[in-house]
C-alpha cells in the first residue's frame, strides 16, 4: 500500500451554490482536508487521477449528471464518493435520473454548513488507500473515457439526460462502442435484427455458429479434466471472437451476452470445488445453446430482444450463480473489468 496522504482530497465542482459557499468557509478551517475547486469542463483527467480516491461535491443535479457521464467508471473503480447538495429538492424528472447515479449522498434543503462538513468528513474518512498498481489499473480500464472526454464536455448543457440516455451511456462506455451504434428503446442494437445483406448475414451466422461449436468442444475437454484451467482461457478467447464479431455488426445485445459467458469463464478459473465447477460448466453449455438460438434468430431476420428468447429462464440461473460467486472468496479476485453478472444483465434490462 502507498503511504497515507497528509490531507484528504475533496473536490468542489464550480460554480458553487450559496450553501456550498457557506460550507466552504467551514472546510477551509480544517487542516486535514485539501480542497480543490474546479469547473469539471476544465478538469484534466491527470489532475483528477491525482485526487482519487476522493470525495466530489456538486451543488447542481445537471453538473453532477454531466460529471458522472464522463467519470462514473473512475468513481466506481477508485471507490471515490460523489455527493450532491442542493438548496431545494430536485424536480421529479431529475430525481429519476439522480436515483440511477452513483451518489454516495444526496442532501437538500436548509442544511447548516457544519452538518455538511460533518457528512463530507464521514465520507472522506471512509475512503480506501490505493497503491500504485490499483491506480494504474484504473487508468488503463478508463482510458477510452479520457480520449472522449473533450467531445462529451462540449455537448454538456443544462438539459438533464433521460434515464434511457444514462443507461445507453453506461453500455457504450462498457462495450467501448460508438454511441451511433446504439438506439434508445427496448433493444440496444442499432437497427434491430436482420439489417445485414443476405450473403453477409449468412457468413455472420456460419462463422459464429462454427465458433460456438468449437467453444462446446473446449468445454467438453474441460468437463473431462476440471484441473486444466488453461482450457477456460481458450474458451474465453473463443467467446471473445464471437463478441467482437457481434459488436462489429452492431449486435450489441449479443456482445453483452458474450461478456456474461466471459465473466463466468473468468470466475470459474478460481473455483476449487469440482462439484460446483461441474454445475457451472453445465451453465456454460446452456449459454452456448442460447447463443446458437440467438444466432439463428439473427439469420432469420427476427427483430426481437434477447430478453424474449424462449430459454430466458437461463437468466434466473445467472442471478443464482452471481450469488454463489459472491459467497466464494476465490472468485472475488480482481477481474480486469470488475463487473458482475447482475450488472451485465441490468445492461440488458433483465
Amino acid at each position: 500500500m502507498s503511504e497515507e496522504r497528509d490531507k484528504l482530497p475533496l473536490i468542489f465542482l464550480t460554480p458553487l451554490s450559496d450553501v456550498l459557499e457557506s460550507a466552504k468557509r467551514q472546510i477551509m478551517k480544517d487542516s486535514d482536508i485539501e480542497l480543490y475547486e474546479i469547473n469539471f469542463k476544465e478538469l484534466k483527467p491527470e489532475e483528477f487521477m491525482k485526487r482519487v480516491p476522493g470525495v466530489i461535491v456538486s451543488g447542481s443535479p445537471q453538473e453532477a449528471v454531466a460529471f458522472l457521464k464522463i467519470y462514473d467508471e473512475v468513481v466506481k473503480k477508485s471507490s471515490s464518493k460523489m455527493i450532491l447538495i442542493t438548496e431545494e429538492e430536485a424536480p421529479p424528472k431529475a430525481m429519476k435520473v439522480i436515483k440511477n447515479l452513483r451518489l454516495a449522498d444526496y442532501v437538500y434543503g436548509n442544511v447548516q454548513p457544519k452538518t455538511i462538513l460533518y457528512k463530507i468528513k464521514l465520507h472522506l474518512k471512509a475512503l480506501p488507500v490505493l497503491d500504485e498498481e490499483d491506480l494504474v489499473k484504473i487508468s488503463r480500464v478508463t482510458f477510452h473515457i479520457w480520449e472522449n472526454s473533450k467531445l462529451e464536455i462540449k455537448d454538456v448543457g443544462t438539459k438533464m439526460p433521460t434515464e434511457e440516455e444514462v443507461r445507453i451511456r453506461g453500455v457504450t462506455q462498457y462495450l467501448g462502442v460508438d454511441r451511433s451504434t446504439m438506439k434508445v428503446g427496448e433493444a440496444i442494437d442499432s437497427q434491430g435484427r436482420g439489417n445485414l445483406e443476405k450473403d453477409e448475414l449468412q457468413h455472420f451466422y456460419d462463422s459464429n455458429r462454427r465458433l460456438t461449436i468449437e467453444l462446446e468442444d473446449i468445454l467438453d475437454k474441460f468437463e473431462a479434466d476440471l484441473s486444466n484451467k488453461h482450457l477456460l482461457v481458450e474458451a474465453d478467447r473463443k467467446v471473445d471472437e464471437i463478441k467482437n464479431s457481434c459488436l462489429d455488426k452492431g449486435y450489441n445485445e449479443l456482445g453483452l451476452f458474450c461478456d456474461i459467458m466471459k465473466t463466468i469463464c473468468y470466475k470459474l478459473g478460481f473455483v476449487k470445488d469440482d462439484s460446483f465447477s461441474t454445475v457451472v460448466v453445465g451453465l456454460l453449455f446452456n449459454s452456448a445453446e442460447f447463443l446458437k438460438s440467438e444466432l439463428n434468430q439473427v439469420r432469420k431476420g427476427v427483430g426481437t430482444s434477447i430478453r424474449d428468447n424462449p430459454n430466458k429462464s437461463l437468466f434466473n440461473r445467472y442471478h443464482w450463480l452471481n450469488q454463489k460467486f459472491n459467497s466464494i472468496e476465490e472468485t472475488k479476485s480482481d477481474d480486469p473489468k470488475n463487473i458482475s453478472l447482475t450488472e451485465l444483465m441490468e445492461f440488458l434490462r433483465i
